[in-house]
């Protein structure tokens, strides 16, 4: 194989700078095709100040907007509030007006209440007394109970005795 030989610049490094220089100047005329004839940093800074003023335009737009969408928004409650009031007001006229018709007739529910409520008193006591005296029958008709149990098992034990001292006399009784 055969030994291949470094390639040299053929251009010396004043000419490579110029060509670079060249080619910015090239590029900068492609980005900026007026060139040097504007400043371009009093354009850069009028294009960031428009930037900013229309940002600030739309901030202000939007603010606008939702103070309008607001102020409707307070006017639609504050025109049901005045209805309500409005609705409230003629409520209670008309629940006065009741309110009168309804004290005459109050003073006729009060008494007729008040009857009704001591003849129902009074039927209470006549049960309570009445419980009263079924508990005492209920105590003396168990301890009758309780005797007469008492008897019945007494005459068990006897029919038992006498059924071991006399077992015919008592297989004719029972038989």
């Amino acid at each position: 194989m055969a030994r291949e030989r470094p390639r040299h610049s053929k251009n010396t490094l004043k000419q490579r700078k110029a060509r670079q220089a060249n080619l910015k100047k090239v590029n900068n005329l492609q980005r900026n095709p007026l060139g040097e004839q504007t400043n371009t940093v009093q354009v850069q800074k009028l294009k960031r100040e428009n930037g900013e003023l229309k940002t600030k335009i739309k901030e202000l737009t939007r603010k606008y907007w939702n103070t309008q969408r607001r102020n409707n928004r307070l006017e639609k409650v504050m025109t049901s509030q005045k209805l309500d009031l409005k609705k409230t007001k003629a409520d209670a006229a008309r629940l006065r007006g009741v309110v009168n018709m309804l004290g005459k007739e109050l003073t006729e529910l009060k008494d007729a209440a008040d009857t009704s409520i001591s003849l129902l008193q009074a039927r209470i006591e006549a049960l309570l007394e009445a419980q009263k005296d079924l508990t005492v029958r209920h105590i003396i008709l168990k301890k009758r109970c309780r005797r007469l149990e008492a008897a019945k098992r007494q005459l068990k034990r006897q029919l038992h005795e006498r059924a071991k001292t006399h077992p015919t006399t008592v297989r004719v009784v029972t038989g």
